[in-house]
């Protein structure tokens, strides 16, 4: 894949479309070996620019795929072989209680391992001798992910109240260490939860760019938003909204979309949540509000364990 890459050409396919005076770019995309229209552009410098943006995009995808982790890659991998370890010295603590508990009352082995040993398995676990407690496990959380180096991650959310109908949206920017960059909310008027989301996707995309980001990774938790975007009528979807969202994933930067979970998405929706809904001014955070301190402490360690 590296190789396929590196074979990129050096200069885009650049050409004038005549009657609109526009050059178009486009460029082949070394994962499914198909030709991606970029957009067409005022000046052949602006085309060589986002040609070359796409490029450096394709490049630090790659070498992602090659990359090789050696050590546990967050607290859910060491987690999840705590528990594995765990319940098997449950499993294997049971079955030594099984044997003694049948001994104890005279079965032979035969008798043990044979259907009246699986009867007296079945009375033992049924908590006939020693009652067992239920213990229902904590629901699994995935933290959040932090983006490859040179990469920025944008997270958004959009929030509806079941009570009143009111919808906000926010999000935040951060590096790839978790420093806080920018934060945003804002209430939106009344609305659903998709369009919640669409508008806070397209916000999020407007301020990124208002600061010069070339590198940009967006996470939602909505996966209807992925898949408006990335179908291939998009130019044509009958939600304006989504159609401008588009137009602003096509200028020159690259931008990768991708769905994570909602305990993924802490941060976002805790910006969403601390909107005014007194008024439709957008609230913009050069820093970290107070609000947001414990999920950003929460990510922080995370990514240093």
């Amino acid at each position: 894949m590296a190789k396929d890459v590196e074979n990129l050409a050096p200069c885009p396919q650049v050409f004038d479309e005549g009657l609109r005076g526009k050059f178009a770019a486009e460029i082949r995309d070394p994962f499914n070996k198909k030709r991606q229209w970029l957009s067409t552009y005022c000046t052949m410098e602006e085309a060589v620019a986002a040609y070359q943006t796409r490029k450096r995009g394709y490049k630090m995808m790659a070498a992602a795929e090659n990359k090789s982790p050696s050590s546990p890659s967050s607290v859910l991998d060491v987690s999840v072989d705590a528990i594995q370890v765990e319940a098997n010295r449950e499993k294997k603590q049971w079955r030594m209680r099984v044997v003694g508990t049948a001994v104890g009352f005279g079965l032979s082995w035969d008798e043990l391992f044979g259907r009246r040993g699986i009867a007296w398995a079945q009375y033992y676990n049924d908590g006939w001798l020693h009652p067992m407690q239920t213990v229902n496990a904590p629901p699994r959380t995935i933290p959040w992910r932090n983006p490859e180096h040179g990469c920025l991650c944008l997270n958004v959310d959009g929030a509806v109240s079941l009570n009143t109908g009111k919808a906000t949206i926010g999000g935040l920017l951060r590096d790839t260490a978790g420093n806080f960059i920018f934060g945003f909310s804002k209430y939106i008027g009344f609305t659903n939860s998709l369009h919640a989301e669409l508008w806070a996707l397209y916000v999020g995309l407007q301020l990124a760019w208002d600061h010069g980001v070339n590198f940009l990774q967006i996470q939602t938790d909505c996966k209807r938003v992925l898949e408006l975007l990335h179908d291939t009528n998009v130019d044509s979807c009958p939600i304006s909204l989504v159609r401008s969202i588009h137009q602003f994933w096509r200028r020159a930067w690259y931008v990768d979309l991708i769905w994570v979970p909602r305990s993924s998405n802490q941060a976002a929706d805790s910006m969403a949540r601390i909107a005014n809904c007194s008024s439709f001014d957008l609230l913009f955070f050069s820093d970290p509000p107070a609000q947001l301190h414990d999920v950003l402490t929460t990510d922080a360690l995370v990514l240093s364990l």
